[in-house]
């Protein structure tokens, strides 16, 4: 795809703002390919995704820690923790 100066700026900031890399960056903005365009991007989703649900696992742990501390009998958390 060939973008104007003005769409270049705009869809750079876009992707900066979304998260993405210079490279990844630079690789769309001189991509005469509009699937390669959407193939990057679509990898860049899944990349979010899997953070995303890593970060969900270890709030679910957290949140699983903090309650087992919340409920512990006599400050103790299985022995392992005394609070």
């Amino acid at each position: 795809m060939q973008y104007d100066q003005c769409m270049a700026a705009s869809l750079k900031e876009d992707l900066k703002q979304i998260g993405c890399s210079q490279k990844i960056i630079d690789e769309i903005i001189i991509s005469n390919h509009p699937d390669r365009i959407m193939q990057l991007l679509y990898q860049y989703r899944l990349q979010l995704l899997n953070k995303l649900h890593e970060e969900q696992k270890q709030l679910d742990m957290l949140d699983e820690l903090l309650y087992r501390l919340k409920t512990s009998k006599g400050g103790s958390y299985h022995g392992k923790y005394h609070i």
